[in-house]
């Protein structure tokens, strides 16, 4: 195959993997996550993408390592890290949050309605035990 196409398949591989280590950074902005979650998480992340340069490198040179297709895919990731990565973490989780607040305000006043129910449900339930 073309050293060119390769080198833009490898350039396209480090925008995706950039764009994709993004998606998790605005989902972890969004909803709260547990250490042990992150650690999930990105173990799981790296995994896909030991996968996606192995399937790369494969298929494109045989599975011979390139330097070239090394350089093409951290450029791609350094590129999209400093012009796009920022601004679209950020206002991505800006917008989901705005969306999520009336939901987000509906459960934390049905949680605490639901909680003053079950506390004197739980009251009752104790005298009438006690009896």
């Amino acid at each position: 195959m073309d050293e060119n196409v390769f080198l833009a398949h490898s350039f396209l591989l480090g925008l995706w993997i950039t764009f994709l280590y993004d998606i998790l950074q605005i989902l972890r902005r969004v909803f709260a996550h547990s250490a042990g979650m992150v650690s999930l998480e990105d173990l799981a992340f790296w995994m896909y993408c030991a996968g996606k340069v192995f399937l790369l490198m494969f298929h494109e040179s045989n599975g011979n390592l390139r330097w070239f297709a090394v350089m093409g895919a951290l450029t791609g990731m350094y590129l999209y890290h400093k012009a796009v990565s920022p601004s679209f973490v950020k206002y991505a989780a800006l917008g989901i949050n705005t969306l999520l607040s009336p939901v987000r305000k509906v459960l934390q006043r049905t949680r605490i309605w639901l909680k003053k129910k079950l506390t004197s449900l739980w009251k009752m339930l104790k005298i009438f035990y006690k009896r």
